[in-house]
């Protein structure tokens, strides 16, 4: 009897990487879907690069088109490097019902695509199984009892040995109402109503059609960083300034940016960008000089807005506080000065040394001498 796979779809993850001032800020984005016949309670993505691993787990429901969240992030020290993505779905009871592996190295500014092949139990390439010694179904698998008309799923309708490209955008159909319309992966219905269903690479023709078409994603502008601290600036003492980068972590190029910042008037003000008008390729990237002028004491906060035309875009936020100027303390030594007994006519000197032990420059310094008797 053959073994009807829990987990049969393909996760294509896109992966981008550009230079930031921390190190090379890695970004994901999962496209594709994962679908099963036993339900997906959830997903878990975990992320090593020059031993450095960061983990994420994702709540899923249902059994078809699960879509896995829009990105996930990992920060890095290095320019480039290895990166291992090892993923896992798992029932509600924590029962495996599929993982896989990918690999690929992260080129800062590149941008890359890293395969993801999910196969049931983890260690099963296909939907066979009927090698096994046991000839027991493997784990992540469940054998159905007989030809049950409940199950509706002949064995031309199973697909046999590993998932490949091609097999993604076809659902696998009964007459009953099989196929997803607008679901990427290979799916195999449980409430399929019996009849014959259609072999991978071909359109579902039991229901209401399985094939769609995947386009490729949007750009996606992120910046870094995204909070630009100026800390403590005395009003009318200059101005603070601070940098950000924009790019582009998507896969196509981007419309023209538009760059705008809040509030109107200050106290943040752009200094100087060369974002505004331009489309980014992906990876590429432009940069917004900002300056912090306060006029009065207190915090202030601000916000840069960057978006690409009708795709969204991404916010900086911006902090600072307007202080008291700090105070200016001179002191003299020695504070009091004798120049004993002097003869007519015979000049006697003596030096004085004038310190400034406060926290801000002393300017304009004038020295006066009173006379006495």
């Amino acid at each position: 009897m053959r073994k009807i796979p829990l987990l049969v779809s393909v996760v294509l993850l896109v992966m981008a990487a550009c230079q930031g001032s921390s190190g090379t800020y890695v970004v994901l984005d999962f496209t594709g879907t994962v679908s099963s016949i036993a339900p997906i309670a959830s997903i878990s993505i975990e992320l090593e690069m020059a031993g450095m691993k960061s983990s994420t787990s994702y709540s899923a429901k249902g059994n078809e088109g699960i879509t896995l969240p829009t990105d996930a992030t990992l920060r890095i020290q290095h320019g480039s490097g290895d990166l291992a993505i090892m993923a896992t779905a798992r029932s509600s009871d924590g029962r495996l019902l599929g993982s896989g592996k990918g690999q690929g190295k992260v080129v800062a500014g590149k941008t890359q695509r890293i395969e993801v092949r999910f196969v049931a139990g983890g260690d099963v390439p296909g939907a066979g199984g009927d090698d096994r010694p046991d000839g027991g179904a493997p784990e992540g698998t469940v054998e159905p009892p007989g030809q049950d008309a409940s199950m509706g799923v002949p064995d031309s309708a199973v697909p046999d040995g590993p998932i490949s490209p091609s097999d993604l955008g076809t659902s696998i159909g009964g007459s009953g109402g099989g196929g997803s319309p607008g679901t990427t992966g290979v799916v195999v219905p449980v409430d399929a109503g019996g009849g014959g269903g259609t072999a991978p690479g071909s359109s579902g023709t039991g229901g209401a059609g399985g094939t769609s078409s995947s386009s490729a994603p949007p750009p996606r502008i992120v910046s870094e960083p995204s909070f630009l601290d100026f800390g403590t600036v005395t009003p009318g003492q200059g101005n603070a300034m601070r940098s950000t980068k924009i790019y582009n972590v998507g896969t196509v190029a981007s419309p023209a940016l538009t760059v705008d910042i809040f509030p109107k008037g200050g106290p943040f003000f752009i200094k100087g960008e060369n974002c505004s008008g331009r489309s980014l390729v992906p990876g590429d990237g432009c940069s917004i000089d900002v300056v912090f002028n306060p006029t009065a004491r207190g915090p202030a906060n601000g916000t840069i807005v960057v978006k690409a035309e009708n795709l969204g875009g991404t916010d900086v936020s911006l902090a600072g506080m307007g202080v008291e100027p700090p105070p200016v303390v001179l002191t003299v030594r020695p504070s009091r000065g004798d120049f004993g007994l002097v003869n007519l006519g015979i000049i006697g000197g003596m030096s004085f040394t004038v310190t400034n032990t406060g926290t801000a420059p002393a300017q304009g310094l004038s020295v006066v001498v009173v006379k006495g008797t």
